[in-house]
């Protein structure tokens, strides 16, 4: 069985601080699945102040 589900936010307001610091981004705004995608909605967020993190390499996908 596949289902797709569509994300939608309870509020406009994302508040980073709860992305846990272990958490994986993606930046790969080509990936047909980015806009259902949590590790790239999270990614959108990242402030200019974190210069360090873990990501999803595109050509691993």
């Amino acid at each position: 069985m596949n289902e797709n589900y569509e994300i939608t936010p309870l509020s406009s307001d994302f508040d980073f601080s709860k992305v846990p610091g272990w958490y994986t981004f993606c930046f790969n705004s080509a990936c047909p699945l980015h806009e259902q995608c949590m590790r790239f909605f999270a990614g959108t967020y990242v402030p200019k102040k974190v210069l360090t993190a873990r990501c999803v390499l595109p050509h691993a996908l």
